[in-house]
């Protein structure tokens, strides 16, 4: 394999790790804040405002953050590691 593979593999390391986390944090950030906000005392309006500005603030990090894990994959599966000679 030629370093540009080499380079591509890297870079879809780099988009694993980073959209991983990304999407991790963001989504338990997310359930932590919706949890909170369902068992908070309030009517069912004032919880479905808040579910769903914590669905559009939480969704878009982590949207982004498994997209970059989708790219990562599909360019590490695109250029497969070869054994050394």
């Amino acid at each position: 394999m030629n370093d540009h593979g080499h380079l591509l593999r890297l870079l879809g390391a780099l988009l694993i790790a980073v959209g991983g986390l990304v999407a991790v944090l963001s989504g338990l950030c997310s359930l932590t804040f919706g949890g909170a906000m369902l068992v908070d005392q309030g009517t069912w309006a004032d919880k479905s405002e808040m579910l769903l500005l914590v669905l559009f603030v939480g969704g878009i990090p982590f949207a982004v953050g498994a997209l970059g894990f989708w790219a990562g994959r599909r360019l590490r599966r695109r250029h497969p590691a070869q054994p050394p000679n």
